[in-house]
């Protein structure tokens, strides 16, 4: 997930290169535990085709140039997965 201070964003990171509905079902299991916090969410997979899995959650390609995840850095962490953080330039 990102905190952007006030929301939070759920992020998923698939292996595939291909995107499915199915990649979006963490992300509807975060948003209904966080509620209004909890922002549109992004699978993140190998791809590089951008598309929207379902109204709030969209496959994102990690490769693409234009990615908002090309300076991630990932932190492991117990509750959901990962806590990714952006570097500021």
């Amino acid at each position: 997930m990102v905190h952007t201070g006030v929301n939070l964003i759920p992020i998923e990171v698939k292996l595939s290169t291909t995107s499915s509905q199915s990649m979006a079902k963490g992300i509807e299991v975060f948003r209904k535990h966080f509620g209004k916090k909890a922002l549109k969410g992004y699978a993140v997979h190998q791809g590089n085709m951008k598309l929207p899995l379902k109204p709030d959650a969209w496959a994102w390609p990690f490769a693409d140039k234009h990615t908002k995840f090309g300076l991630l850095v990932v932190f492991p962490t117990s509750l959901f997965g990962f806590f990714l953080h952006f570097p500021e330039r």
